[in-house]
């Protein structure tokens, strides 16, 4: 029954683009009317943070002295300029009913909107990738709003000497562009002019290619330039009885501008449909508007007249060097002018539709019904059993796009994408067994037996098919195939669990489990094939329109069972019995020791001879093998540590959390998987109670500076190289809290 008013007010400091422009502001307010018939809570936040992050992306020529070597051809930097504005609410209302019972209307509402530009340019060194050495510049202005919205009503009631738990919720979510623009910008390689001169071959340090770069602006003209159009909404009903429902949609629409083919056009469609010529004069664009009057043939646009003068610049990791950044303002004032261009008859426009953004097309609902039952059987005072059953069917129905016919290559005009549909149903019973025992007062041993669940994620069971070859010479031929079969996959769980407190060892905790996984989902990446012949192996009855070898990438359930097993351990000390200002220490530690199996379509090359005039010339063909490897997503290794002291109205904590690399995803030669680098991170919390009211607050996130490292791993010749690297830096929130 007591009122609560609370508040939080803190700022931020990022220390990668050196800027204090970062706030915190939530409140709290709590009471109950009505001689405690209802209650009332009210919470909101405002909050402004900055989310900017430096990163580099690593491509490989991994062919040469017979792919047992490697060396960096491409080099590409990349700064992302972000703001994130975070508002939103909560609020709870509840009713004592006259059974003693509760109702509660929960309610939240969440808006948050992005607002970034994306600087990106390349440092080629040519390569089997068909690099020859243009430089290309790229950058991306995009803004993003989602707005996320829940409510639940629930009960506790008691009828007829029944108690009776229900409830309703309602949960929706939605993500809308209002600007998503993208320009692109060619500088073509002019020996001693334009692109870059010749670099070495380089393992490492790529950083050395920037002085290989000419950076001749004024010969870099704009290529493409591209307008997403975006929609995507989530929701989710569930009833009582745990009854779900998730329906999911994204719409996405993109006009494209193939400037690289001069299609500057000189003319606008105005909304009444009439044609005028474009008039460019007072706008930055002015001098290319004028080259353009004076010869109608000058239909390029210098990447240096989107530039400032002279062009700003950043070095990433305080060690490469993004030169040039664009004018955000350039840029969007480029597509104003020009979105609604046309030929003088109207006839060819300035930015065509592009069907191939269909690919990225659903319409998803998936509903999920459950029921349980379980009995707890108390055997003496020290002994308890709990059996249960839990059944969950799940009933799925999938819309989105495919293609009959192969791009040829982008822009692909003359594919159209048609509507399919897909369904999938299926269910489990998933038993739980646990036994507790308190041997004595401070031990307790817990075994348990119990099956669950992981669904796959929808977009693997799209039933999409989509052929192609990249624009490059000599690109491989691509098919990706959606499974619509794609199983659930089960999994049962040992457990066996025992905790123990001691008034100096404190509360230790140890956990050893065990897991069997039958129809573990994983994606087949690009394996090497031809036919359709590992289409039908695994169950998807189409027909590949590729001829002759492709690359196919496909979703698939596991043909053997996988295995997770390992111990988790944590201990929680409050050193009260050391003398002095020794027993305001508190730590807290814990750490997971994960080893896993599965088994993978992998592929294995056969050679064969031809003998021609006494000669054997080589033949090589790959075919599907299976492979055992590490699950994906499942670190080895996990811990964190905690180190506190406490003493009167202060409290400070220290924190070190490490994770061991992963892997991400797999290749079907073993030459190119994708591994999530490990990291140690170490984090400062600060708070002091200054006045019963007043608190004060200090946090120092990502103290140790960390980068988010993306690898190759080729299990072949046995080496790992940097693939992408991100940086987002070190944060600082200083912030204070009223409580009234």
């Amino acid at each position: 029954s007591e009122r609560i008013i609370r508040a939080v007010l803190r700022g931020g400091y990022n220390d990668l683009i050196q800027s204090a422009e970062e706030y915190d502001f939530s409140f709290k307010y709590t009471d109950r009317f009505f001689d405690q018939f209802l209650g009332f809570q009210l919470t909101g936040n405002f909050q402004k943070k900055i989310r900017s992050n430096e990163g580099i992306d690593l491509d490989y020529d991994q062919t040469i002295l017979n792919q047992t070597s490697y060396f960096i051809n491409n080099f590409t930097v990349q700064f992302s300029d972000e703001d994130r504005i975070r508002r939103g609410g909560n609020l709870i209302l509840d009713v004592n009913t006259p059974d003693n019972g509760v109702i509660k209307l929960n309610t939240v509402y969440n808006f948050t909107k992005r607002d970034y530009i994306v600087h990106r340019r390349t440092y080629p060194n040519g390569g089997s990738t068909g690099q020859t050495g243009s430089v290309t510049y790229d950058f991306r202005d995009r803004e993003q709003e989602i707005n996320f919205f829940t409510s639940s009503l629930t009960g506790e009631n008691h009828l007829l000497e029944t108690d009776l738990d229900w409830g309703f919720s309602f949960a929706q979510s939605k993500t809308v562009f209002p600007f998503d623009y993208q320009m692109y910008f060619t500088e073509a390689s002019i020996i001693g002019e334009a692109g870059m001169r010749t670099p070495p071959q380089l393992k490492d340090h790529p950083e050395q290619y920037v002085d290989y770069a000419y950076n001749n602006f004024n010969a870099a003209t704009l290529s493409e330039a591209h307008y997403n159009f975006s929609n995507g909404v989530s929701g989710i009903l569930k009833i009582g009885g745990r009854y779900t429902t998730k329906d999911r949609n994204n719409d996405n629409t993109q006009t494209y501008a193939p400037y690289y083919l001069g299609n500057w056009k000189g003319y606008e469609r105005l909304q009444d449909g009439s044609i005028r010529a474009k008039d460019l004069t007072g706008t930055y664009f002015e001098p290319f508007y004028l080259r353009y009057l004076e010869s109608p043939s000058n239909l390029g646009l210098p990447f240096s007249e989107t530039l400032d003068s002279p062009p700003s610049s950043r070095d990433l990791f305080d060690l490469y060097s993004l030169y040039p950044l664009i004018n955000r303002d350039k840029l969007r004032q480029w597509y104003e002018l020009n979105k609604n261009g046309v030929s003088s008859n109207g006839q060819v426009p300035e930015y065509y539709n592009d069907p191939a953004v269909a690919t990225n097309y659903y319409d998803v609902t998936e509903s999920v019904g459950a029921g349980y039952i379980m009995n707890t059987l108390n055997l003496g005072q020290s002994l308890i059993f709990i059996a249960g059953l839990r059944v969950e069917a799940e009933d799925n129905d999938y819309i989105n796009k495919y293609s009959n016919i192969k791009f040829s290559s982008f822009p692909a005009s003359e594919v159209e994408p048609r509507d399919t549909t897909a369904a999938y149903s299926e269910t489990v019973w998933l038993p739980n067994f646990q036994l507790l025992y308190k041997a004595t007062d401070f031990l307790n041993i817990r075994l348990a037996a119990y099956q669950a669940l992981a669904r796959p994620d929808f977009n693997m069971r799209l039933n999409t098919f989509f052929a192609w070859r990249g624009a490059s010479i000599g690109s491989a031929q691509q098919l990706y195939r959606g499974n619509p079969n794609l199983k659930t996959a089960k999994a049962w769980n040992f457990e066996i669990n025992t905790s123990f407190y001691g008034n100096k060892i404190g509360l230790i905790s140890l956990s050893v489990f065990f897991k069997q996984i039958d129809d573990m989902y994983h994606m087949l990446n690009q394996i090497n094939t031809s036919g359709s012949a590992l289409l039908l192996e695994l169950g998807l009855g189409t027909q590949s329109l590729h001829g002759g070898t492709y690359q196919l990438t496909v979703p698939y359930n596991s043909p053997d069972p996988s295995y997770v097993w390992g111990l988790e351990f944590e201990q929680q000390i409050n050193f009260t019995f050391l003398p002095g200002l020794l027993q305001n220490i508190v730590l807290s530690y814990n750490f997971s020791l994960v080893r896993s199996e599965t088994t993978i379509i992998a592929v294995t090359t056969d050679t064969t001879y031809t003998i021609i005039g006494g000669i054997p010339f080589p033949s090589y063909t790959q075919r599907p093998i299976t492979d055992t490897q590490q699950l994906e997503n499942q670190p080895e290794f996990f811990g964190n540590i905690s180190l506190g002291y406490d003493i009167g109205g202060f409290s400070g904590r220290i924190a070190l959390f490490h994770q061991s690399q992963y892997n991400l995803s797999f290749t079907p030669t073993g030459r190119g998987d994708r591994i999530i680098a490990g990291y140690t991170r170490l984090d400062l919390a600060l708070k002091y109670k200054m006045l019963n009211f007043l608190s004060f607050m200090l946090n120092v996130s990502n103290l140790s500076n960390i980068t988010d490292d993306d690898l190759i791993d080729n299990r072949v010749n046995g080496y790992q190289i940097l693939n992408t690297s991100e940086r987002y830096g070190l944060t600082v929130d200083f912030g204070l809290r009223v409580d009234i």
